[in-house]
């Protein structure tokens, strides 16, 4: 029996734009009387099939261009192409997924009041500016990287570049800190495609957890420890600190980060 195009979508799942959009591309053949569609059961089979294809995480197109293949061959070269794309896709999503897992250990080892400096090897980064250089008028906000220019979000972000004396115990203002937008190398392929992008090296480095102010300043309290373990294992500070935001809070009252800070370090001579 002929069915509407309301009873279509109530058995398949889909709505009547998603069945306008599988009819104009080909899939669905019903019969019209005026600007009346009526849908045989062989539509609803078809509908079904593109149910299957969506629910396996194919786009809209990507189930039209299978269930619209020539013949057997090109069916399994359509479905071969999906599936190396969902492949990727997975690969991507398994990163994004090590990635949230790590913001969420990092907040709540600063809820439960357990950061501890370390001692690591810091990846290497590339950074970019955000504050361009200058005093008052001079100075400009800078465009945010695109994504598709080496900076892929969730992984680029929020990323400052600290005094060297710092970590020895003095005090920095909001103005000495240079703010910038950055990246670890693991998560781009290739050097950014975005004007000023450096590279920072990875190299030996005390790690910790800093709590940084809406106006990005520091205090220098929470060194103390970083600087203990620096004098109890034998090291000394020898580069620019660096720190690349975890999480941001809003609260009424006050807007604050916390971020990951590595401190480069070598040997005492």
């Amino acid at each position: 029996k002929p069915m509407k195009i309301g009873t279509l979508s109530r058995m398949t799942g889909f709505s009547a734009s998603g069945i306008r959009f599988y009819e104009e591309a080909g899939l669905l053949h019903p019969e019209r009387e005026g600007t009346y569609r009526s849908y045989s059961v062989s539509d609803a089979a078809r509908l079904l099939d593109c149910r299957n294809l969506r629910e396996c995480g194919c786009s809209m197109k990507e189930t039209a261009g299978i269930l619209c293949a020539g013949d057997e061959a090109e069916l399994a070269g359509a479905l071969e192409d999906y599936c190396d794309r969902l492949a990727q896709r997975l690969e991507w999503e398994q990163k994004v997924e090590q990635h949230a897992r790590a913001r969420a250990h990092a907040i709540a080892l600063v809820a439960a009041g357990r950061v501890e400096p370390s001692l690591c090897t810091r990846p290497g980064f590339y950074w970019c500016p955000l504050v361009m250089p200058g005093k008052g008028a001079a100075a400009r906000q800078a465009a945010l990287p695109d994504p598709e220019e080496g900076y892929p979000i969730p992984f680029a972000d929020s990323t400052l570049l600290l005094p060297e004396s710092f970590p020895k115990g003095d005090r920095i203002a909001a103005q000495e800190v240079q703010v910038g937008y950055g990246v670890q190398r693991c998560y781009t392929a290739a050097f950014p495609a975005v004007p000023q992008t450096v590279l920072i090296p990875g190299g030996h480095c005390i790690h910790t957890i800093l709590r940084i102010n809406d106006d990005f300043s520091i205090s220098t309290e929470q060194m103390e420890p970083v600087r203990k373990m620096a004098e109890r294992e034998g090291l000394v500070f020898s580069g620019q600190p660096l720190t690349h935001r975890i999480v941001s809070l809003y609260r009424e009252t006050e807007t604050f980060r916390y971020d990951d800070a590595w401190f480069p370090v070598e040997k005492k001579a």
